[in-house]
Order: C-alpha cells, then structure tokens, then sequence
C-alpha cells in the first residue's frame, strides 16, 4: 500500500501521460527504485515523497501548459529543461505570446 502522498505523484504522473521511466529521469531517481515505490514495495520516505509530489505537479502543469505543441526532441529531454529552468506560468506567457492573435 502507499502512502496519500504518493498516489497523487502517480495520479499527476499518469494525468501528464508521463511513464515512470520519463518521471525517474526527471527526478534524478532510479526508474526501478520509483516504480518499486509507486507499488508500494519501497518507502522513500516523507521528504523524498514531499519533494516527488511538488516536482509531478509541476510537471503536470508544464505538460498542460505545452499540450497544443509537438517537439522534434524526447518529452523528456523538453521537460527535464523546463522543469529545472522555467516555471509554468513562465511557459505559458511565452506560448499565450507565440499564439496570441494580432
């Protein structure tokens, strides 16, 4: 069984269409070592779940604040950069500018 905090990272990871492997990478954790603990296998802990949650919301709302665009790049290598350089509203200005009517 996990814990409330970490089924929200699962219900925001799955809500972004992320798989595990793309969230492990942007997390800096080991793919098998998330997933183990997204079945409840592993406790991480409370800080590393409290840490999990805020980056698979923010995550979350990057992935909503792109949805009208395609990359030529991976999805991670487009949201490990936004995510560790930008934040969402910073994203969506520059794309609400990009598509705004004249």
């Amino acid at each position: 069984m996990i814990s409330t905090t970490l089924a929200r990272v699962k219900n925001n990871i799955e809500a972004a269409k992320l798989s595990v492997s793309v969230f492990a990478a942007i997390a800096g954790r080991p793919q098998a070592t998330l997933a183990t603990a997204l079945y409840g296998r592993l406790y991480l802990g409370m800080e590393e779940e409290v840490r999990l949650l805020s980056l698979s919301v923010k995550c979350k709302a990057m992935i909503e604040a792109l949805s009208p665009l395609t990359f030529k790049r991976s999805e991670q290598e487009v949201l490990a950069f936004l995510v560790e350089k930008r934040s969402p509203e910073e994203v969506h200005e520059v794309v609400t500018q990009l598509f705004e009517e004249r």
